[in-house]
């Protein structure tokens, strides 16, 4: 069984929702292709603080378990709480996306909290496996249902793995301050489709290759997200309108990535990670990310990481709109930008007999957009304990 424990500081607004913007979407499709086998008899234990200078501050306590029912299958259950805290002052910002909640406006308080569960089950075959999961997350504005099905197959004595994703979402989307008038909560669903290769070239060297088709319907707009409209008279005064954004209520999302992975004799490893992002609302980008690991002595691994990740604005994306659009959006994400990611990362093994594959992790990462954006620090820190 093992045991993780996870903390990290504060992280600008801007920062994270950029961050999330650049990596959710494909580090979510990597991550459930690397985990195809799950860690037997395992325990996760996962705290993170965040805050920041808009008066934003997030709690995200985790709880994970999985456990091998017979030599074939597993069952695990998952466990998230998160709590935001949002004071008035500076721009408004919405807890789940991280968007601006009024563009050319301020905003206001709040305090919201979030609960999903999971469970999911796999089955070994042999070289073929199979396992299905369901998710629930809960909120005061929304609600989400997610089945996950999965299958990986091994081919060539192992050294070639194709594996696959399928993923529904079935959401509920609501507004708390909805007038009499107006129909909530509204739909949404997600479906995702995710195909990768994994090949081994040799005992030290393996490339990583695939595609993810992400189709979403329905209400995709965020109803905490306001577009403050001022129409200026030419004799003196005007008016203030706020409209709630409005997406178009469908998006094909489509992502090709691939990375490869070299040991060297020196106790050292070489990953590249590339990505191609592309959808039908206009966005596009590019992402290549480079990570040197390095043994310093038999005891304490070194890992330095750049990332560069570049992107276009949607068709639709305005700073600030003059006019009522049919399509309006107050989401901060969805503007160009360019930025970089720089980090260092020490990992430090226990080799008393008592804590044998015990280890401490700390990582310190800087990111900052190229083009006058967002700029800031991520400090992680991991404790694992098998036993």
């Amino acid at each position: 069984m093992t045991i993780h424990i996870h903390t990290s500081s504060r992280m600008s607004t801007g920062r994270k929702q950029l961050l999330y913007a650049a990596a959710t979407f494909l580090l979510g499709i990597l991550i459930g292709i690397s985990t195809s086998s799950v860690a037997e008899d395992e325990l996760e234990l996962f705290y993170s603080y965040y805050s920041d200078s808009s008066g934003l501050d997030v709690t995200s306590p985790n709880f994970f378990i999985s456990k091998d029912i017979s030599e074939q299958d597993t069952l695990g259950f998952m466990y998230l709480h998160e709590t935001f805290e949002k004071s008035a002052q500076g721009s408004g910002t919405d807890a789940v996306s991280g968007a601006t909640t009024v563009v050319g406006g301020s905003g206001s308080s709040f305090e919201e909290d979030r609960n999903e569960y999971g469970a999911y089950y796999t089955h070994d075959f042999s070289s073929t496996t199979l396992g299905a999961g369901y998710y629930y997350g809960d909120e005061p504005d929304y609600k989400s249902n997610t089945l996950l099905l999965a299958a990986d197959q091994d081919l060539l004595e192992k050294n070639l793995t194709l594996s696959a994703r399928v993923v529904f979402g079935r959401d509920k989307v609501d507004k708390l301050d909805a007038a009499p008038e107006e129909s909530f909560p509204k739909d949404k669903e997600v479906n995702r489709l995710v195909l990768a290769a994994t090949q081994l070239l040799s005992p030290r060297a393996l490339i990583v290759g695939g595609f993810a088709l992400e189709d979403q319907q329905g209400y995709l707009s965020s109803p905490t997200r306001r577009i403050v409209i001022e129409t200026f008279f030419p004799g003196g005064g005007g008016v203030r309108t706020v409209y709630d954004e409005r997406h178009p209520d469908e998006r094909l999302r489509q992502v090709y990535f691939i990375r490869g992975k070299h040991y060297f004799m020196t106790r050292s490893a070489f990953d590249l990670n590339l990505s191609y992002y592309t959808d039908d609302w206009g966005v596009s980008a590019q992402s290549a990310e480079v990570r040197l690991s390095q043994y310093l002595t038999p005891q304490i691994i070194g890992r330095l990481r750049y990332r560069y990740y570049s992107q276009s604005e949607a068709d639709f994306y305005k700073e600030q709109y003059t006019q009522e659009e049919d399509i309006m959006t107050a989401d901060y994400r969805l503007r160009a930008f360019d930025s970089e990611l720089y980090g260092v990362k020490l990992s430090y093994f226990l080799r008393h007999k008592k804590f044998n594959g015990t280890s401490i992790s700390v990582s310190y990462d800087i990111y900052d957009e190229t083009n006058n954006g967002i700029d800031g620090d991520i400090i992680q820190v991991w404790l694992n304990m098998p036993y």
